[in-house]
């Protein structure tokens, strides 16, 4: 099931049935798209919809701002990225095999 909600009221605004056999929810979102008025909206997605399509009828065809997330396994996105946007400085250590082993300030 593809849900899009409004945030943070959590306002339904339609939803669509991923059939695992016959498609994925990439193109059911595209279609969920056509039934929202997305105009000067901010649309979130998760990883899987950072694709160059999806922004595109986003911007394009319905007028919304986006904010999609990148992995690691998009690389030529993920390092142009890196390099147009410095990463925030963290209040607290990161985890996961990224971490920094080190002592951070305040946890010694």
């Amino acid at each position: 099931m593809l849900t899009a909600v409004t945030v943070p009221s959590q306002f339904y605004l339609g939803s669509a049935i991923v059939e695992k056999d016959k498609t994925n929810e990439i193109p059911l979102a595209r279609q969920l798209f056509e039934r929202l008025d997305l105009e000067g909206r901010l649309v979130s997605l998760d990883a899987r919809h950072t694709q160059d399509e999806t922004v595109r009828e986003l911007v394009l065809e319905h007028g919304a701002d986006y904010l999609l997330t990148v992995k690691d396994n998009q690389a030529s996105v993920h390092r142009s990225l890196e390099q147009l946007i410095p990463a925030p400085e963290a209040g607290f250590p990161p985890s996961g095999a990224h971490a920094d082993p080190s002592p951070h300030p305040g946890n010694q």
